[in-house]
């Protein structure tokens, strides 16, 4: 590799190139660029060839123009054939009129804010140096005098060297893994240090023989981890008992306990911080005018000691506790459509937070409580976006909201990590695909995909501890009527089936 970055750009674009180059440049990243070549000449083909042939990624700044760039286009797909990963950047325009059809589904950094530029440029430089890692650069040579592919009519009959790459290392990981597999089975000794399968972090714009690497990788990691978490309790909702209840068990799925049992359906249990209490909504107090009305209620460890947070004729629902245990944050449709509120537990009192005309879901707080992550659809596809917790109503809340996530999938149900850098969220690799459990890095805006079953996972919460994540998923593709609850390694690695049961289990979350 003789360039770290290769920069792909319509001319019109020059000027946001050059401060995109400058910016790589500044955190030492070597960068190739077409600047000193003569567009149309053949050293200027292939000097372009030359250069994807020896670079560890592609940057693709995307507007209107560089969407009907001939040449832009021949460098996707020449990036493509070379195995080179693409991470594209957002300049000008629109989804509709700046992003080609092959990358609509991936995500991209937005470079459009100008205010916005250089927190973005760090998150992309990151998750540069996460993709390259520390390959060293070859010298770059006098002339680019070498054999090298038709840029206009790349061949498959020859694997590009990083494909041969790709494969000696699969097999090198099948071969590992298998040797492990073999000495601890024939060991029999649970009492050592659990060996895992470390995957690379994938970015979703990176090309899909690092899906494929991934899959096979999580496929054959069959050695259960003992450095599982045991601490804590998970709490749940299931429909095993034919209406949907809440029950509680150990974090291995023994011990269960019906906690709720009520004739009304009981849902999205939530913890306490100190894991004494358990906030959930409830259809208990519906009735034939508000026959779907839904209420917070709040309930001891035990089930015991039930009390009454809301009284309204709206739907209440989705309640999440803040870390010091004097609020709940939670949603609400009592305006007309749904939106984020929170409720002191102190006076009862309510105040609103969001103020849209689309709906505002599934609140969750950041550790120091200052802030609280939701899921909504006010810019389109469901993306996350923040808020500050301590504002007072929708007017002085509106400017601190900020957007996470921004891409043409559907993110939802994001929940903080304890250390409070990472969100862990369900989203799609494209828009229909199923649900599948990510990780974003909220220092680097780095993102990392955890599972791959394309049937659907679900809701997904931390441990306490931070290693590990349980979520509720379709067992199969044939039992897409049945959720079952798995937890499974902050990675990815080691995923286990708790519950078995005819009724959909789901809801999780995870106690101290």
């Amino acid at each position: 590799m003789q360039h770290h970055v290769f920069l792909s750009y319509g001319h019109e674009d020059a000027d946001t190139m050059q401060r995109i180059r400058d910016a790589l440049r500044s955190a030492g990243l070597r960068v190739w660029t077409d600047e000193n070549l003569t567009p149309g000449t053949h050293s200027w083909k292939t000097g372009i060839e030359t250069a994807l042939e020896n670079t560890g990624v592609l940057v693709v700044i995307m507007s209107p123009d560089s969407k009907e760039s001939e040449w832009v286009e021949r460098e996707l797909d020449y990036a493509r054939a070379q195995d080179v990963a693409i991470f594209p950047v957002l300049a000008r325009g629109t989804e509709s009129d700046a992003v080609p059809l092959e990358l609509i589904s991936t995500q991209w950094v937005d470079l459009r804010d100008a205010t916005q530029f250089g927190m973005r440029m760090a998150g992309l430089i990151a998750t540069i140096r996460a993709h390259i890692g520390d390959v060293p650069l070859s010298p770059l040579p006098a002339q680019a005098a070498r054999a090298h592919r038709s840029l206009e009519s790349p061949s498959d009959d020859q694997p590009s060297s990083n494909s041969v790459r790709l494969l000696a290392t699969l097999g090198v990981l099948i071969i590992a893994v298998l040797i492990i597999i073999i000495v601890v089975v024939s060991s029999g000794d649970d009492s050592g240090d659990s060996v895992g399968t470390s995957v690379a972090t994938l970015n979703p714009s990176v090309t899909a023989v690092s899906d494929t690497t991934t899959e096979v990788a999580q496929a054959i990691t069959a050695v259960p981890s003992t450095t599982t978490s045991r601490i804590g309790k998970i709490v749940f909702g299931s429909e095993r008992d034919g209406n949907n209840e809440i029950y509680v068990m150990n974090t291995d799925g023994a011990n269960l306990v019906n906690l709720s049992n009520h004739e009304a359906d009981d849902f999205s249990p939530s913890w306490s911080p100190d894991g004494s209490r358990i906030v959930f909504h409830s259809r208990r107090d519906a009735d034939d005018v508000h026959p779907d009305n839904r209420e917070l209620y709040i309930m001891d460890a035990d089930g015991s000691n039930l009390q009454r947070l809301t009284d309204n004729p709206a739907d209440d629902r989705n309640g999440a506790w803040s870390p010091d245990g004097m609020y709940i944050a939670f949603q609400s449709d009592r305006d007309g459509d749904s939106e984020i509120y929170v409720l002191s537990l102190d006076d009862k009192s309510v105040r609103q937070l969001t103020n849209n005309d689309d709906d505002d879901n599934d609140p969750a707080w950041s550790p120091d409580g200052t802030q609280i992550i939701f899921e909504s659809g006010r810019d389109g596809d469901l993306d996350l976006y923040t808020i500050n917790a301590d504002c007072q109503s929708p007017a002085s809340c509106e400017d601190s909201i900020r957007r996470v996530t921004n891409n043409t999938v559907n993110d939802a149900n994001p929940d903080w990590s304890p250390d409070g850098t990472r969100i862990v969220y369900q989203s799609q690799t494209r828009r229909g695909d199923p649900f599948e459990i990510f990780i974003m890095n909220l220092e680097t805006n780095a993102i990392e995909q955890l599972t791959f079953n394309n049937i659907e996972d679900f809701e997904p919460a931390w441990s306490p501890d931070g290693t590990q994540i349980v979520y509720h998923a379709f067992p199969s593709p044939d039992e897409t009527d049945n959720r079952e609850i798995y937890v499974m390694d902050a990675g990815g690695d080691n995923i286990q089936r708790l519950t078995d049961s005819p009724g959909n289990d789901w809801s999780a979350d995870w106690s101290n």
